[in-house]
């Protein structure tokens, strides 16, 4: 069994793996070159970001994009659907992914995220369709990869050349072919976990903190939104940080519907504001726990 991190660790091993090497390579060479020659790789690193939905995989990603151009502002962010890269015509799919890298190519320094790259990268040998494009796919993928190294840069031996780093998004591993995953590729699996019942109610906290809060006769124990948070972060064991803001959403919602009623059955308009209530948190959580929206 594999065991998930929390996004406070693979926030920690992504900056190791991808955003040292990309923004402070020199520093880097200076450590460990005595003779002060620089690099002349331009793949500085690979990472597969692996999770069920909802665990924050890509917001992870863009944010680590993000923080490298604050360190270094020349480094840009490609985004890419994978699922864009497939075309029905032969050989279609070839030349998007070598477009694609031909954008990488010019565009270095960059962080390239690949969402869904499963769909370009799946195990050989369960490609299903007559031509065997998958195969040729990914065969096309690796070929790419391989070739960011003598095809990013300037002429001459003496020359750094621009560092490129890809983050590859995904279910699980085991959807991506071994040759992809290998050193000099996306060698690193971070697998993201859901969070843990600290981070639920850091979630709840940043959703629900400016609340009108009224305490209810259901759950009369919770006196204080603070005890609120508290509970329903309990009651969300297994949840997704996906599925704890759509707790939140939902019973905003069931909030504003309450609201809309009593005004409209009222026989004089008051001032009054929607509020919020335990009762409508935890209606909110029995909801999306039975599938029911």
């Amino acid at each position: 069994m594999v065991y998930g991190k929390r996004v406070e660790e693979a926030w920690h091993d992504l900056r190791r793996l991808l955003i040292l090497p990309l923004c402070h390579g020199d520093d880097l060479d200076k450590i460990m070159n005595r003779n002060g020659d620089k690099s002349h790789n331009s793949f500085v690193g690979g990472v597969l970001l692996c999770g069920v939905p909802g665990t924050g995989k890509s917001t992870l990603a863009y944010f680590c994009a993000s923080f490298a151009s604050v360190l270094t502002p020349s480094v840009k962010l490609i985004d890419v659907s994978c699922t864009s890269l497939i075309h029905k015509e032969v050989g279609g799919s070839e030349k998007a992914l070598h477009r694609l890298f031909t954008t990488i190519r010019s565009s270095a320094p960059c962080i390239v995220v690949m969402d869904g790259i499963e769909n370009i990268a799946s195990p050989r040998g369960n490609d299903t369709t007559t031509e065997g494009t998958m195969d040729r796919v990914l065969s096309t993928l690796l070929t790419e990869l391989d070739g960011v190294d003598n095809n990013v840069g300037f002429e001459g031996h003496n020359s750094p050349k621009v560092p490129v780093a890809i983050i590859g998004i995904t279910q699980t591993e085991e959807w991506i072919d071994p040759a992809l995953r290998r050193p000099g590729r996306l060698a690193r699996s971070i697998f993201l976990s859901t969070p843990e019942c600290d981070a639920r109610r850091r979630i709840f906290a940043k959703q629900l903190h400016n609340i009108d809060f009224k305490r209810d006769i259901e759950y009369p124990h919770l006196s204080t939104v603070e005890l609120l948070w508290d509970a329903a972060a309990t009651a969300t064991d297994g949840f997704t940080g996906a599925s704890v803001v759509a707790v939140c959403d939902l019973a905003k919602i069931h909030a504003s519907k309450i609201f809309m009623l009593e005004r409209s059955d009222s026989t004089s308009f008051n001032n009054t504001e929607p509020f919020m209530t335990a009762a409508l948190v935890f209606r909110a959580i029995k909801e999306l726990q039975q599938g029911k929206r």
